[in-house]
């Protein structure tokens, strides 16, 4: 099996596995028309797929009333333990701190230290979130099924995230304290 033509220079990224590729931080052209690339060396790093969860749980409940015309339902779903996604950011950490920057003048490795710091600072925020932890979902539903007559119903739904709604909560209400 060929490796995928767009991967071999580093200009795309492969987001479900992590393999060994150059990825280009920077593209320079001098006054002679001359293209400088600085890439780093990305490799394998963890055996975790990105995006994928080693943990996953779902609970479904569903209510009928009213001669199954009025439903309930509720759902629950969380996922943890994003092992690819902490692959990849250690992989992208040792790039940048095994790169050999003695090879870069100045402006390149001026260049190369701000990339790093911006990759470094985005880390902080994703780690200080819990980015990676776990993803949960709680959503809810009520449809009440009403019929005038056998040629004519009409269904009305409800749906809410009601996850969401209560980090909100939750959120709004620490910041005001």
């Amino acid at each position: 099996m060929d490796m995928n033509n767009e991967l071999k220079d580093g200009s795309s990224r492969n987001n479900i596995s992590f393999s060994d590729y150059f990825y280009n931080t920077s593209e320079q052209t001098n006054t002679d028309g001359d293209i400088t690339q600085h890439s780093l060396a990305l490799r394998s790093y963890g055996d975790g797929l990105n995006n994928w969860s080693t943990n996953s749980t779902k609970l479904i409940m569903t209510n009928h009333f009213n001669n199954d015309r009025l439903r309930t339902h509720l759902n629950a779903q969380i996922y943890w333990d994003y092992e690819g996604a902490y692959d990849e950011m250690n992989m992208y950490q040792a790039a940048y701190d095994n790169y050999d920057t003695s090879t870069l003048n100045a402006t390149d490795l001026a260049s190369f230290n701000v990339q790093k710091s911006e990759f470094e600072y985005e880390r902080t925020l994703l780690e200080a979130e819990d980015a990676y932890k776990y993803d949960v979902s709680i959503n809810g539903s009520i449809v009440y099924d009403w019929q005038k007559d056998k040629d004519y119903e009409l269904s009305l739904s409800l749906y809410m995230d009601i996850y969401s709604a209560l980090k909100s909560a939750i959120t709004l209400v620490r910041d005001q304290a």
